[in-house]
Order: C-alpha cells, then structure tokens, then sequence
C-alpha cells in the first residue's frame, strides 16, 4: 500500500506529499527486514512488488528520502509474545488431584464433585498468577473436614496442618448452595462478596496472610485501624459493610482475608486494593 501511494504521487509530481510517502515506504522496508532477521525468514521482495511501482518511481521515492533524512525509529520487536496461562478444568476428580499436584499442593478430592474440585484449583490458579507461584507456600493439602472440627464452618485453613478443609463437596449443586449461602451473607454485610467461591477465597487467603512478618502485619493492622476510625468519623459508627465487610472490620486477619477474596472476584473497593497492592509489595 505505501508503494502504491507513493507510485501515485510520483506521477503526480506532488512533491510534498511524495516526501511523506516515501517515508512511508522507508518505514515498511525497515520493518520488513527487521522482521524477516528476527524470525528467521528470508526476505522475498517478489512479495513486495508493485506493477505501478517501476524503477522511476523507486528512484524519485529513494531520491526524496536522500534529501528528507527523517529521524530514525527504534527498532520494533517481532518476536512472539508468550501467551497468558489459562486454566484447564479436569474431567475426573483424579485429574484434578494432577492439577492440585502441579500447583504444588496434595489434593484429595475424592470426595468432591469434580466441579468443585476444578472450582477450587481455578481459585488456587488466580491467587499464584496474582501473588506469585510461591504465595500459597502455607498450603500443602487440601481435603474435606476431619472428625472433631466444628459442624458449623463451611470451610477453614489450619495453619498447624497448613490444609483447607471445605465441607458440603460431592454434590454437583454444591457451588449452587454455596453461591446461595454466601449471597446472604453478603446481603447480612457479614462477606464481602456473594460470590460462590467466597468461603475457599477467605480460607486461602489466610493462608497467605500467615507468609507475612509480624511488622507487615502490624502495617495492615494500622491501615485497618485508619479505615475504622475514618468510618465512625463519617458515620458515627463502625459499617465495616460500606468499605469491607462486618466480618472484615473484626480484626486483622479477616480483614486480609476478606480483602484477599474481594480482590479476587474482580471488582475490588479501595480498601481490599491497598490491603492487596500492600501484600503484593511485601511478598516481592
């Protein structure tokens, strides 16, 4: 096309708009070579023949870049851009264990649907292309509630055993009733989303916070007791709903947990962005 614009222009003499063209064509030789010496190829100027574009027309267009020198433009990259990691749901609960595995976690999933146990390493799969493959270090397995814990929580990290226990797993309504259950609590202000995966976000994402120093943590400590006082200045009193969550605003370690599953459901409010940008600085 630049040939054939600047073929045009010659004939017509318009030596302005010549000047311009020719440039143009100058450009796309440099890209062309640029490209060809980066990939590998071997040029093929039969390619870039054009029937209009004779030897006078070349001479004109070579003789107004020789009087129009223009600035030379940085070289452009032509090398292939690696492509952004996607993730694969498994068919098979053993499948998904593989996925587990390869993620650096020991996955039991025997008990579990396979749409929760993808749901689950599709979870694990964000926080380590969000935080770093190595921010989920305090996890080493992952399975369904052993006998003696209470009856009542849906899901918990145990630092001690560095495990996620979730409950209420094998039937393939399970992400159903979960979505139901948390869009109550989210309603209550108790969560910070209604989103299905919540309760696996907020367990994980303790377990991130347990990578933290003491002075890190005393860091979030202090924006969250910021965040406190701001809110009772404007309010007269504390809604942890209006910036977090009720549950958030209790004390430091749900407030990184909430923060954390806010973050990750892709639309995040000030507060779980700083706790979030701050976090991502620590574990540099």
């Amino acid at each position: 096309q630049a040939k054939t614009a600047a073929a045009s222009l010659a004939v017509a003499d318009d030596k302005e708009a010549l000047q311009k063209a020719a440039a143009k064509v100058k450009e796309k030789q440099s890209d062309y070579k640029q490209f060809c010496e980066q990939t590998g190829r071997t040029p093929r100027p039969d390619r870039t023949q054009v029937s209009t574009y004779s030897r006078s027309e070349a001479s004109k267009v070579s003789w107004s870049n020789r009087k129009n020198p223009t600035e030379p433009k940085p070289p452009r990259d032509f090398t292939p851009k690696p492509s952004k990691p996607k993730f694969t749901g498994a068919v098979t609960s053993k499948e998904a264990e593989e996925t587990a595995r390869k993620f650096g976690i020991s996955a039991d999933y025997s008990k579990f649907h396979v749409s929760v146990a993808n749901a689950v390493n599709k979870t694990i799969f964000d926080i380590q292309e969000t935080f770093g493959k190595g921010a989920l270090s305090e996890v080493d397995r992952i399975g369904t509630f052993p006998q003696g814990l209470s009856t009542k929580w849906k899901g918990v990290y145990s630092p001690n055993e560095k495990a996620l226990f979730l409950r209420n797993v094998q039937a393939e309504s399970s992400l159903e009733k979960w979505g139901k259950m948390n869009a109550e609590q989210k309603e209550l202000g108790w969560w910070s989303t209604p989103s299905p995966l919540h309760v696996v976000r907020h367990e994980l994402g303790h377990a991130i916070g347990y990578k933290l120093t003491p002075e890190q943590i005393a860091q979030i400590t202090r924006y969250r007791e910021e965040t406190r006082t701001r809110i009772f200045r404007s309010k007269g009193k504390i809604l942890g709903s209006d910036v977090l969550s009720t549950y958030g605003m209790s004390n430091t370690h749900e407030f990184i947990a909430e923060s954390i599953a806010e973050y990750l459901d892709g639309n995040p409010r000030e507060v779980s962005k700083t706790v979030v940008e701050m976090i991502m600085r620590f574990l540099k």
